[in-house]
């Protein structure tokens, strides 16, 4: 449950976009993204929103000049698919000063990219979710390529914390991530138990595991359901990813964890190949092993053929894709 005051902190940062704000939303309107980040704030701005009823790379790619558009949010793969697309490169983007993404890890090539592609636009990296009517935190434009791996800084509506794991009680910068503050739910509608396990003490527990750097920038380190344990030691599968994600010919990955007898979970990854050409998984693997510990290098790979399913809002959806993979031998 959100009220008005949730969202009025959330985009209260927005009002001096003004009516130059033509923003482009290409995500389902019943996500944060596109409800309180795009339309919200273009309604509190004065400024405009055009909404695709379905996300297609040609229409989006003919609107950004038809529609003046000024700023455009959507998730990483997206970007992928439409600098790849044959009708993007003849496309007038100069008018393209807004470029935010999140939901998923970014490669810096992938941010480099975006740079190259739309050279007068800022581009930022956001994490928020339902709960927090929008954003917590967001990583400027100065720290897009060099802190790729981070989502950046608190933002001003709310407090955020570290609440220390069972697993590694003795480090303050590492653990789950809370926030409380006037972006906050009240609670989940007519569900109190769910409510009073998530709010505790006035803290909302994310479910998600972060890193907290000197700087103050914060890292996903994981959902804390989607940590791999293998032998005793955690493994990231953002972390796992992120380094296949970087690897030549691979344009999208999944990591999870793989039953094992001895070592309770082994690491799994299904990889979809850039391109035409056949995937060079000896090649994948070598690239890991100069970016990971040995330990999270993965033992599993399936290549798939299809694009791997997400939800709406970007995100893996890596329940289904534990019920389906068949993983076959281990490579080592």
């Amino acid at each position: 449950m959100t009220n008005a005051e949730n969202m009025v902190r959330s985009i209260g940062q927005s009002r001096k976009l003004g009516e130059e704000l033509r923003t482009l939303i290409s995500v389902p309107l019943f996500h944060v993204t596109g409800c309180n980040s795009q339309l919200l704030v273009a309604a509190y701005t004065g400024g405009a929103a055009v909404i695709m009823p379905a996300l297609s790379l040609p229409e989006l790619i003919a609107a950004l000049p038809a529609q003046r558009i000024s700023s455009m949010v959507t998730v990483p793969a997206v970007y992928s698919l439409l600098l790849r697309h044959p009708d993007f490169a003849g496309v007038d983007v100069s008018g393209v000063r807004w470029v935010g993404y999140g939901g998923a890890p970014t490669a810096p090539a992938l941010v480099r990219s975006l740079r190259d592609a739309f050279g007068a636009a800022t581009v930022f990296n956001g994490y928020g979710m339902t709960e927090t009517a929008s954003l917590m935190t967001v990583l400027p434009d100065s720290d897009a390529v060099a802190h790729a791996d981070s989502v950046g800084y608190a933002v001003p509506s709310g407090d955020l914390g570290v609440a220390p794991l069972d697993s590694n009680p003795g480090d303050p910068t590492t653990g789950e991530l809370v926030v409380r503050g006037a972006n906050v739910m009240r609670g989940y509608w007519n569900r109190p138990d769910a409510t009073d396990a998530t709010i505790v003490d006035g803290w909302l527990h994310t479910g998600d595991v972060v890193r907290v750097d000197d700087a103050g920038r914060v890292h996903i380190i994981d959902r804390l359901k989607d940590i791999i344990i293998r032998g005793g030691e955690n493994v990231s599968s953002v972390e796992v990813e992120a380094a296949l994600l970087s690897a030549p010919g691979v344009a999208d990955a999944c990591v999870l964890g793989v039953p094992d007898d001895v070592m309770g979970e082994k690491v799994g990854a299904l990889l979809l190949g850039a391109g035409q050409q056949d995937l060079d998984v000896a090649a994948v693997l070598d690239h890991c092993r100069g970016q990971l510990a040995d330990y999270k290098v993965p033992q599993y790979i399936t290549v798939v053929a299809e694009e791997l399913p997400r939800t709406a809002s970007g995100k893996l959806l890596k329940g289904r894709l534990r019920e389906r993979v068949q993983w076959g031998d281990p490579l080592r």
